[in-house]
């Protein structure tokens, strides 16, 4: 008989990593021979989180403005993150699960995996140990992958609840390092390092489940969580180069100095559709660059700054992994260099694919042992 196989993680956010990650995950366990379900636990605190709200419910005139510029191309992008939802995750618009309601799931699921994204954030929604699946009553169901903190340190005053919910789980899979060194500072239990769901799969089953088509066009692409000088400057070469330059977002100046277009409605498909008919990619995302790898995209990266810095763990392991140190964005790179210089995709891919079996052989391990 088929196991049956419950996944909790960030399905209802208004993120694209997060939900190509869960598609990902989810796929990779079905390939597996398990029927694998995404559960759609709603946790209030993430649904008030993304809640879009109408106009006079804007505040201040600069959020009036923006609504009358761009609800249509909001509710465009929400309307197919959740026909994303539905599609390739499973799950109902009407459907959901409360947290009263998950101790019924108990007796129709043979195990449970908790991750990726952020479920262990102390941050990211009130401290909710579903994401710690603390209703699951059986400790031998309880599984974690890859599963992140989002930070490099959390209040002593926590260590409590945590070691309360984490000395259940014979093995913690987690996305970064830091997440090992945090656990280990709570209690002792075996911690491994596993890759984010978007990398299980190879290019040809991301080409086979989306059905990619063909673009005709040249152009770069720009995901960025704030433009930078650097990133400016590669889209410019870009230009130079021939090629157009797409931004994912919505603005009403032009940030980069040569002609763009914004592109502000797309779903978790279409936006990985626009990495991989890509000529080169300039990022400073995770989800990015990784799947600019996986799709054998030129791209560069650039790591976040300030505070946001805490989040570089997983790209700077990656590129590490990956040997593609000289795809970073510095201050005083040779762009034109970043540009024509051929990456070697054979090598590439073969790292690649040692994690994919070391996190693969995980799951496999996990779900029959």
């Amino acid at each position: 008989m088929r196991k049956k196989v419950g996944i909790l993680t960030f399905h209802r956010v208004l993120n694209y990593g997060a939900l190509l990650q869960a598609f990902a995950l989810k796929t990779s366990i079905s390939e597996l021979g398990a029927q694998t379900d995404i559960i759609d636990y709603r946790n209030d605190f993430l649904e008030n989180l993304y809640k879009y709200e109408g106009y006079f419910l804007q505040r201040g005139v600069k959020n009036r403005i923006r609504y009358i510029l761009y609800s249509r191309i909001e509710k465009e992008k929400r309307n197919r993150f959740e026909a994303f939802r539905q599609q390739y995750l499973g799950i109902t618009f009407n459907g959901g699960y409360k947290k009263d309601e998950l101790n019924k799931l108990n007796d129709q699921y043979d195990l449970f995996f908790t991750g990726s994204d952020q479920v262990w954030s102390p941050y990211a929604h009130k401290l909710d140990g579903t994401f710690f699946l603390d209703f699951v009553e059986n400790p031998k169901k309880k599984y974690s992958y890859a599963a992140s903190f989002g930070v490099d340190s959390i209040k002593k005053n926590y260590y409590g609840l945590y070691e309360k919910w984490l000395r259940e789980f014979r093995i913690c899979s987690v996305r970064e390092r830091q997440g090992e060194t945090l656990i280990q500072k709570i209690l002792n239990v075996p911690v491994r390092i596993d890759v984010d769901p978007v990398l299980l799969l190879p290019k040809d089953k991301w080409e086979n489940a989306f059905n990619f088509k063909e673009k005709k066009e040249r152009y770069a692409l720009i995901y960025s969580f704030g433009l930078t000088d650097s990133q400016k400057k590669m889209a410019y070469i870009c230009y130079k180069a021939g090629m157009k330059i797409y931004i994912i977002g919505e603005s009403i100046v032009n940030p980069v100095g040569v002609p763009c277009k914004f592109i502000g409605d797309l779903g978790p498909k279409e936006f990985a559709e626009m990495i991989y008919g890509a000529s080169f990619v300039i990022t400073n995302s995770f989800h990015g660059t990784a799947l600019s790898i996986v799709y054998n995209i030129p791209f560069a990266t650039e790591y976040l700054l300030g505070d946001s810095s805490k989040a570089n763990s997983r790209l700077e392991n990656i590129i590490s992994e990956t040997n593609l140190q000289e795809r970073v964005l510095t201050e005083n790179i040779d762009y034109d260099r970043m540009l024509n210089k051929q990456i070697n995709w054979v090598d590439v891919n073969r790292m690649v694919e040692r994690m994919r079996i070391h996190s693969i052989d995980y799951l496999r391990r996990s779900i029959y042992e």
